[in-house]
């Protein structure tokens, strides 16, 4: 029975998760407008991709896009590294749990700790955008916001099908 609530805790920490580990470089997330997930760019906050892909529109100087790409540089390569951090964790997870004697101590660290290194992971993201937001003058990111699709209220998101 502990080993079912273990492993449901820990699918629960990988759910809640999973939206950083999904916000890689290489993740579909950055090819869709943002607004998703805690509709940040109605917040003010916005990945610097979307403002470097957004510059000649805001008037970003030479000097800001230069530091957002260094910021988004930064983010991305903390980010990789955070996330093979927390991959091998689940690996090792993975070896623990399917022994036939459990060491619980050991599973529950493992848990503690990926959790850990994904609430990091999360707040590494807002501390991101913030640095972000930083960068840019108040016109700016009211440019920015116009710019964004917002998302009816109510209806499917971007890329979900009408329904009916």
């Amino acid at each position: 029975m502990n080993k079912i609530k273990i492993v449901a805790a820990f699918l629960a920490i990988t759910w809640m998760g999973a939206w950083v580990l999904e916000a890689q470089p290489s993740s579909p997330m950055f090819d869709r407008p943002p607004g998703d997930g805690f509709f940040l760019p109605y917040q003010g906050l916005f990945d610097g991709r979307v403002v470097l892909k957004n510059k000649q529109a805001i008037d970003l100087s030479a000097t800001q896009e230069k530091k957002i790409e260094a910021l988004v540089l930064a983010f991305e390569e903390s980010l990789i590294r955070k996330g093979a951090e927390i991959k091998i964790n689940e690996l090792k997870f993975a070896l623990y749990i399917k022994a036939d004697k459990v060491d619980r101590k050991e599973i529950a660290r493992l848990i503690t700790e990926i959790s850990r290194q994904k609430t990091d992971s999360i707040i590494a993201y807002l501390d991101y955008l913030l640095d972000v937001r930083e960068m840019l003058t108040g016109r700016q990111r009211e440019k920015l916001k116009k710019l964004i699709p917002k998302r009816p209220r109510g209806g499917p998101g971007p890329g979900m099908p009408e329904i009916g």
